[in-house]
């Protein structure tokens, strides 16, 4: 569809709040997503994803997802580097984790490990 077209329809129907939030959205998973390529450290990729996760926990069900396989299925770190991590937090009390499945974020995790 033209251009035009679809300005003039957007304002007839008085649909630019739409426009703005999708348009919102996207930038906002763009964003997201450029933070997560760019990433320096497999520290700050594995900071992000614990946030990550715990966020989609809210809203979806993760309960059969374990925190090491959430984290592998989505970066190119290895196994026994994200097990690392995961247990040296766990022993700072950042985070809590049961059966392989993240709990919670106990305290403020560290931006450098």
């Amino acid at each position: 569809m033209p251009g035009e077209y679809a300005k003039s329809i957007i304002t007839e129907k008085q649909l630019w709040q739409d426009v703005a939030e999708v348009l919102a959205f996207t930038v906002h998973m763009m964003i997201y997503r450029d933070e997560h390529l760019v990433s320096k450290t497999s520290y700050s990729i594995i900071r992000a994803k614990l946030i990550e996760y715990m966020k989609k926990r809210e809203v979806s069900d993760l309960s059969r997802t374990g925190i090491v396989a959430y984290i592998q299925e989505t970066t190119h770190l290895s196994r026994s580097l994200i097990y690392n991590i995961i247990s040296q937090l766990a022993e700072g009390g950042y985070i809590k984790t049961s059966n392989g499945k993240l709990i919670e974020i106990a305290k403020p995790l560290p931006k450098n490990f």
